[in-house]
């Protein structure tokens, strides 16, 4: 489940390609694309032909290069054997290839081999370099011993680069498409071309040729950016066959030619060569006089980072006036109240006013905030957690039934403040209060290569404001046992746990603790794991004795309310029935009984996830996430344990792919349980489960982050989850609001206003230009920047000074690679004796097979008049990422994908669009300088060695003081 477990891929057949399409089939994901390297021989014959360079390895399969940049996502990366039912769907025989051995024949040759000795099948599959600019893929499968039919992928290809690309059939046919549509085609009409035997597809870098190196035309086009399954959302090259004779073998051949380049850049109808981020507004170069020097780059904040979290009331009367926010204003409440420090802190944060919080008196009717507890009786027109607002031009006051009301309203109260010339708030009164009663977020406690305490309270604090008030911390047994060991294995401590815990509680949160339920024998030789399985042996008193040492460890750190036990995903329960003579849903639920019974006496309830009470056969196409008598888990009918649980067991009901309607959580319902819709990270699946809830009586709704702590990925998790559980009429944007939002709220302090009043000197880099930004990694209008942001100097704003390119005539930023070019792996960037409080810094990268995971990729080293030396790390999607803001094109062990570009550690600073129409982004990343009492005498700019072929560009650097 925490890898987003089941994806769904399409393939075809000869006898009907546009119907098999649509067919939708679970997949276990396949690791994707990472750096590999073949060298290919040159026949020297065709030199201005932009080359096509395979790579291959087991780990990131195959793919290939155009001038350094992945146009061939991957080679024939998915077979599957399979035979219809008389209903349509599918039975799959058996999916690959990458389960088989690869083997380098020689350079730029490969082979990968397999065997199925359940279905007898066996297949070959050849990778071969044939020339600088060509690859050809050979496939040759031996049938299973069955009647069957096979799919695959032949190839897939980056979209960025083919949008809007004229294409060249061959034979052609009445309907075919003239070119990849440069927005993404609706689900049902992705299919663009059947039946061809050859296509030419005219790119702007190179263009692409791929052709069937056999008799028949079988080879069909679709368009896979809009298929929910495909991270990379890939142009889809497929192929396949019908009714293979049992035991016989076939081969299909594939040539994969680039040419030089013909295509042309279409943008949509309307479209301009630039798009802003949502908080910038830019000028572009070309309205610039060549001659001049642009007016400096300004980076402003948004008016109010808290607008995401300030939902429509339920109930409201708007009044003329407006409350103005004054120095000499006060907030009066309880001195240490939590709703009145965090008021205090996060005004004099938006607006740099600082109000004191005082104890209010009986009778005080002055000018002010005013926090009133009120009691149930005084509030009794307000349900649990509701809150009541009443501004008027000189008082604000907000009213709750209990703290965590009253921090609600407080939310409230800050996301509804705007900025007219003054911070301000309409007149009027309002009422608002909770749909759903739980909210929250399962934080999945996986091993984090930052290892910050307060960043974890920045990620409590953007889900605190979302109106959550549950948090489950969730960790492997493995760290559980590193605790009990005291052993620092990397994670989080015990110590940190019990830190972050306390802040969570101050926020009103409820806590949960948890422990996957997942053993592997090879991990846990302390007790008796049967090799088919990933749970402990259920009846052996010994697992047990093991199993609540853990869970100790977990009551003595969080003292939570209720536990999360897993049993998700459970593998191989058929082995302990067959050796215990139980059915699998007794052995099921007698765990489950025990460990209830062990945390009832404790005052601590259980709570479980729910796939395993869903029958697959029932439920799948419904909701997804069934996996009683899924043939993947091979644990049979547990579903058929939920008479036999304790009907006060918790379930969470967890479903990350949207649909129309979750009735799952009926059916607990209906069986006596407590449900809670449990979404991922997709805002439309949230907001379902939500309505679902609402609709068959379900507790609410708990996000969850697979991902997040690995990757520090805002798009891990979706902050509309508890937003919908508190109104399931929330609406959702198409701008990814929530993770940018996300960002923001975790974003350390250094931008959005908080450099207000910082003197500025923005340094030039004509003097030290190596490149132009129109074209800045070598590549031309692909990625060049053909404007850059530019607008007038504000006090709020961060200011860098960009000089004209004068269209490439003019060097005017600094690049660094690390690979054996013409730029230096290292280049001073700045050398003076000026003291800065805060550096800021605009840059961006060009990495060739980037990742969502963070690595380090370079840093600037910053030297001082007194020799000392400081050095910045750059790490990958923290606060720098690749120039190329596309969705799909970073490595991802999980389906995440949205908004790339905006990060955590840095702030979004332009994003438009190159010359050739793929999207960009530059990043704005402040480091605060431990020692501003020295002048710094140079800095300079370098890149790692590894990632290899990797190049950052530095385009402004603002010194603050």
């Amino acid at each position: 489940m925490n890898n987003g477990s089941a994806r769904k891929i399409l393939f075809v057949s000869l006898a009907g390609l546009v119907t098999a399409l649509l067919a939708l089939l679970l997949l276990t994901p396949f690791s994707l694309l990472a750096v590999g390297q073949t060298d290919a021989s040159s026949d020297g014959t065709q030199q201005n032909v932009p080359n096509l360079q395979l790579r291959v390895d087991a780990y990131n399969h195959a793919r290939a290069f155009c001038n350094g940049m992945k146009v061939v996502v991957s080679f024939a990366d998915f077979i599957e054997f399979f035979v219809l039912n008389m209903d349509g769907s599918r039975h799959r025989i058996y999916s690959g290839p990458w389960k088989g051995k690869l083997k380098e024949d020689s350079p730029g040759h490969y082979t990968l081999t397999g065997t199925d000795p359940a279905s007898g099948l066996t297949y070959s599959l050849g990778y071969h370099q044939v020339d600088l600019n060509t690859v050809e893929i050979e496939m040759v499968y031996k049938a299973p011993s069955r009647p069957a039919n096979i799919g695959f992928d032949i190839v897939k290809l980056s979209p960025d680069l083919l949008k809007g690309a004229a294409l060249e059939v061959f034979p052609p046919a009445r309907g075919d498409a003239e070119k990849i549509p440069v927005q993404p085609t609706p689900f049902a009409d992705r299919v663009l071309l059947e039946n061809k035997s050859r296509v030419l597809i005219k790119s702007v870098l190179c263009d692409i040729e791929i052709s069937e190196l056999g008799e028949s035309s079988s080879m069909l086009l679709a368009d896979g950016r809009n298929m929910p399954w495909d991270k990379e959302k890939s142009i889809y090259f497929i192929g396949g066959k019908d009714r293979l004779v049992p035991g016989q073998t076939y081969s299909f051949r594939y040539s994969i030619r680039s040419l030089p380049p013909t295509g042309h850049v279409v943008l949509p109808k309307g479209q301009t060569d630039e798009i802003s981020a949502p908080n910038i507004r830019h000028l572009s170069l070309s309205e610039a006089a060549s001659d001049k020097a642009l007016p400096a780059a300004s980076i402003a904040p948004e008016k109010n980072s808290w607008s995401f979290y300030a939902l429509p009331p339920k109930e409201e009367i708007k009044k003329d006036g407006r409350y103005v926010l004054q120095s000499q204003d006060g907030i009066y409440g309880v001195t240490t109240g939590t709703a009145e420090t965090i008021l205090a802190r996060e005004i004099e944060e938006l607006t740099s006013l600082r109000l004191p919080v005082k104890a209010a008196a009986q009778g005080n009717t002055g000018r002010g905030l005013y926090i009133e507890r009120i009691s149930h009786e005084d509030g009794s027109h307000l349900p649990a957690e509701g809150f009541e607002i009443v501004t008027t031009p000189d008082k604000v006051t907000v009213r709750g039934g209990s703290e965590r009301a009253c921090l609600y309203g407080i939310y409230t109260v800050l996301g509804r403040l705007s900025r007219v010339n003054d911070w301000q708030l309409k007149c009027g009164t309002l009422r608002d209060w909770p749909d759903l009663p739980v909210r929250g977020v399962c934080i999945a406690m996986s091993n984090s290569g930052l290892r910050d305490v307060k960043l974890m309270k920045g990620y409590l604090d953007a889900f605190s404001r979302a109106r959550s008030n549950v948090v489950i911390f969730l960790h492997d047994p493995l760290r559980i046992r590193s605790w009990q060991k005291n052993v620092d294995d990397g994670g989080w401590t015990k110590e940190q746990m019990q830190e972050i815990s306390l802040y969570a509680r101050s926020l009103e949160m409820d806590i949960w603790g948890g422990m996957g339920s997942g053993f592997k024998a090879d991990q846990f030789p302390e007790i008796n794991i049967s090799k088919d399985s990933n749970l402990y042996n259920p009846f052996e008193e010994s697992s047990y004795t093991y199993l609540f040492a853990l869970y100790s460890e977990l009551l003595e750190v969080y003292h939570p309310s209720t536990l999360l036990i897993g049993h998700d995903e459970i593998q191989g329960l058929s082995a302990y029935a067959a050796q215990s003579g139980r059915s699998v849903a007794d052995i099921l639920s007698m765990d489950v009984r025990k460990i209830h019974d062990w945390l009832t006496p404790q005052n601590v309830k259980t709570a479980m996830w729910g796939d395993m009470l869903l029958d697959f056969t029932v439920w799948d196409k419904d909701v997804g996430a069934a996996n009683s008598r899924n043939p993947a888990f091979n644990s049979g009918a547990t579903h058929l344990a939920i008479t036999q649980i304790p009907s006060d067991v918790l379930i969470l009901d967890w479903h990350y792919d949207e649909k129309k309607d979750f009735r799952s959580i009926g059916y607990f319902r209906q069986n006596g349980f407590s449900a809670t819709g449990c979404p991922w990270h997709n805002p439309y699946a949230a907001r379902t489960l939500a309505k679902s809830a609402k609709k068959y009586g379900g507790s609410g709704v708990i996000a969850t982050d697979w991902g997040f702590l690995g990757t520090f990925s805002p798009a891990a998790t979706t902050l509309y989850a508890p937003l919908c559980a508190w109104s399931t009429d929330c609406v959702i944007g198409t701008d990814n609001r929530d993770v940018s939002a996300l960002a923001e709220t975790m974003r350390p302090r250094g931008y959005d206003g908080a450099l207000t009043g910082y003197s500025q000197l923005a340094v030039g880099l004509e003097d030290v230009g190596n490149a132009s930004t129109s074209g800045i990694f070598g590549l031309g209008n692909v990625l060049g920047l053909p404007a850059v942001l530019s607008q007038q100097q504000k006090t709020d704003a961060i200011t860098f000074d960009i000089l004209s390119d004068k269209d490439g005539k003019t060097l005017n930023c600094v690049v660094v690679e690390n690979k054996n070019g013409k730029l230096p792996k290292g280049k001073v960037v700045y050398q003076g004796g000026q003291p800065a409080r805060v550096l800021a810094f605009l840059h961006t990268s060009l990495i060739e097979e980037p990742q969502v995971r963070s690595r380090r990729v370079g840093c600037y080293l910053v030297e001082y008049e007194n020799g000392q030396t400081e050095t910045i790390s750059l790490m990958e999607n923290w606060n720098i990422t690749d120039i190329r803001s596309s969705e799909g094109l970073r490595r991802n062990d999980w389906t995440f994908i949205r908004s790339p570009d905006v990060l955590i550690g840095s702030q979004l600073g332009w994003r438009g669009l190159s010359g050739a129409n793929v999207p960009l982004n530059l990043q704005m990343f402040t480091w605060r300088n431990p020692h501003p009492e020295q002048k710094i005498s140079s800095i300079r700019l370098l890149v790692d060695a590894v990632p290899s072929n990797s190049k950052i560009a530095l385009i402004g650097l603002t010194f603050l003081q």
